[in-house]
């Protein structure tokens, strides 16, 4: 028996619940990858998954709860490394460009003047938005029309004729593309441009939307990435840390395998 205290002790003291001090980590929409990945993590992790606008929404909101935590695209951590902890690379995501199979649309060139969602504003898909189109030598403003809704909502629009060409910077497989009864195809990025944007920005790299993941015929796609990591306040409680970390550290691997099992997306081993 007292074997038994002194164990539960100890795992108590390794592994405390934080009680009212328990930290928030700011995810994405509550429909999306961000969040369900953020439901997984607080398991793990004891802490309140709150729901938001994406990867600058979260910053903002981190940088007003020092004792809290955040899924972003790396690449918005650039401005922000002086205030931010890296804790954990998860997975990469892709700049995806999905049009109906039948659009007119080919190259990233043919947006202008089109029907463009580039998801919500401060987002990390809405900032990645407008550099690749920075890079193309137009603005958001050339698009026909832009709109700032998150994948579960736009994608039905573009099976609908509604819109034009949905972006978004996600993983795949993607539950939102897996459910849709129309075909849709993946723009690729043109390799100049690819190039061009990984080489002035370190958190970017080259991947590919792999065919096969759909219900839908398509082509294996050329186009970049970036990693959605995890993230603390530089200003967070030490102990706190310590303890996150330590939480992280013990039932990773069993996070991988159930998050594999539940989304088809593999986490890093970072």
């Amino acid at each position: 028996m007292k074997k038994h205290i002194i164990v539960s002790f100890f795992l108590l003291s390794f592994f405390p619940a934080w009680g009212e001090d328990q930290p928030k980590l700011f995810s994405g929409n509550a429909s999306g990858l961000y969040y369900g990945l953020g439901t997984a993590l607080c398991d793990i992790l004891d802490c309140d998954n709150t729901s938001s606008n994406g990867s600058l929404d979260n910053i903002n909101l981190l940088k007003q709860n020092n004792n809290s935590l955040a899924i972003i695209q790396v690449n918005c951590l650039k401005e922000h490394q002086a205030e931010l902890i890296p804790l954990k690379t998860l997975y990469t995501e892709a700049y995806t460009l999905a049009v109906k199979a039948d659009s007119n649309i080919f190259t990233i060139k043919d947006l202008q003047g089109k029907r463009t969602n580039i998801d919500k504003i401060n987002s990390g898909s809405y900032t990645s938005a407008i550099d690749l189109f920075n890079s193309y030598s137009f603005k958001k403003e050339d698009l026909g029309s832009i709109y700032n809704l998150p994948i579960n909502k736009d994608l039905n629009k573009l099976c609908e004729n509604k819109i034009d060409a949905s972006f978004h910077v996600v993983a795949h497989p993607n539950v939102n593309f897996q459910s849709l009864n129309c075909a849709l195809r993946f723009i690729p990025i043109d390799d100049d441009i690819a190039l061009k944007l990984v080489s002035k920005n370190k958190f970017l790299k080259f991947t590919e939307i792999k065919s096969g993941l759909y219900n839908f015929d398509y082509k294996s796609t050329r186009t970049i990435g970036v990693s959605a990591v995890l993230v603390a306040n530089k200003n967070i409680d030490k102990i706190l840390l310590k303890n996150i970390k330590n939480k992280l550290d013990a039932s990773y691997d069993k996070l991988k395998l159930k998050y594999l099992k539940l989304t088809g997306i593999e986490l890093s081993n970072n």
